[in-house]
């Protein structure tokens, strides 16, 4: 094969890599806009009386619990693995160079936290970006290892929740001094006494616009100690190192076609991803201690095995139904303007200054309006991509790049 020829493959062959993690990252921001919105939507702050009275309150169950399972903690999981891909994918533009490389990603990842931390504090709490764009910092500090000490690292970043939480038992649960000082802090601004979550929905619900954007000022304290709790540092750090490894495989030895590897990853995050999602699911209300340990030790060994059974499965499969699978593709090109797209249409249609759905629908419901909003993303994504090479959030991150 001549140079011309074999350029042409490289090029091919590469064309098919990025439009395969394209489409994985538009349908993981599809299911992540179905796991977010139920929280949008205060649904998530529920009591289990108030559930009971809606029409579809068995089917609502249902869906809760297929999200538990399936979706529940899958998707940005992949979201994470696929922000550890682009940052190998990035390092391809740099051939080996990889002090130039890491002062460009320093920038990079310092644009992202502007726009996470803008995120975080003006619509949502739930934000992950910023946690990407802090946790890309330390990823870069470890760019240099090898692959095995990446992996290694990685998995044990990802069981660390499981110590985390054991220590947590020992010491106490510290996150809770952060949600104490919350609440206080919405206590002082005449939100009504409750729990944390009756508080939640409370400002989903309000009507007073000044309430809910003075209370936004206090959300990453409650982020902070969510994270903390969760000891959701850990597997993200975890997550991305792994992301860091596949995207080294995926452009130096062609993971995406290794068949045996993509079936033995599906095969075995399934048959260990499931069965521990189901534990995950049935301990969910768990209180006592040992079985709350044992729904986080459920959690660590369900999601990211199933998430990985997910992504090796789309692999082996999408060649077959590319039309259908490539629509998912202008979503993912598009997949930072998409998802915080997603935060600011929620708001408009379920906080009470605004559409007021919340509190007001079942999960059904709810769940029907995620579809809309996906679809019109779909089509919307489609017809900008037709006349912009890429989304407007994606666009404004390159351009507020400094140059120097």
């Amino acid at each position: 094969m001549d140079n011309t020829s074999t350029e042409l493959s490289n090029r091919a062959q590469q064309r098919t890599r990025i439009d395969f993690l394209d489409i994985l990252r538009g349908i993981s921001i599809c299911f992540i806009c179905f796991a977010n919105i139920q929280i949008f939507a205060g649904y998530l702050f529920y009591t289990d009386e108030y559930k009971a009275t809606f029409e579809a309150a068995s089917f609502n169950n249902i869906l809760e619990n297929i999200e538990l399972i399936f979706i529940h903690g899958k998707f940005y999981t992949l979201f994470s693995l696929l922000f550890g891909v682009g940052m190998s994918i990035q390092f391809i533009r740099f051939k080996d160079d990889i002090s130039a490389y890491k002062r460009y990603m320093y920038k990079r990842l310092a644009v992202l936290l502007l726009i996470g931390l803008i995120h975080i504090w003006l619509i949502w709490l739930g934000d992950i970006i910023t946690l990407y764009a802090v946790l890309g910092f330390l990823v870069l500090l470890l760019f240099h290892c090898s692959s095995r000490t990446l992996v290694i690292i990685g998995v044990i970043s990802i069981l660390l929740p499981i110590l985390h939480a054991i220590l947590m038992g020992i010491i106490g649960f510290y996150p809770g001094v952060l949600f104490s000082i919350f609440m206080q802090k919405l206590a002082e601004l005449g939100v009504p006494p409750g729990d944390l979550f009756e508080q939640a929905l409370y400002l989903i619900m309000t009507n007073n616009l000044e309430l809910h954007f003075t209370a936004k000022l206090y959300d990453p304290l409650v982020r902070m100690a969510l994270i903390a709790a969760e000891g959701r540092i850990f597997k993200v750090f975890g997550i991305i190192c792994l992301g860091v490894v596949a995207g080294r495989h995926i452009i130096k030895h062609d993971l995406l076609s290794n068949k045996p590897f993509l079936l033995k990853t599906a095969l075995l995050g399934f048959v260990v991803g499931i069965p521990a999602n189901i534990a995950m699911a049935i301990l969910i209300d768990a209180s006592e201690p040992s079985l709350q340990l044992l729904r986080i030790v459920a959690y660590a060994f369900g999601v990211v095995p199933l998430a990985l059974a997910y992504a090796a499965t789309l692999a082996l499969v999408y060649k077959r139904a590319i039309a259908f699978f490539s629509i998912f593709a202008p979503l993912g090109r598009m997949a930072l303007s998409n998802y915080l797209s997603q935060s600011v249409i929620a708001i408009i249609l379920f906080n009470g200054f605004a559409g007021a759905l919340g509190g007001k629908l079942g999960l059904s419901s709810i769940w029907m309006i995620g579809f809309c909003i996906v679809a019109i993303q779909i089509i919307l994504s489609y017809f900008y991509l037709l006349k912009f090479k890429q989304g407007p959030i994606e666009y404004l991150w390159r351009r507020l790049i400094p140059k120097t």
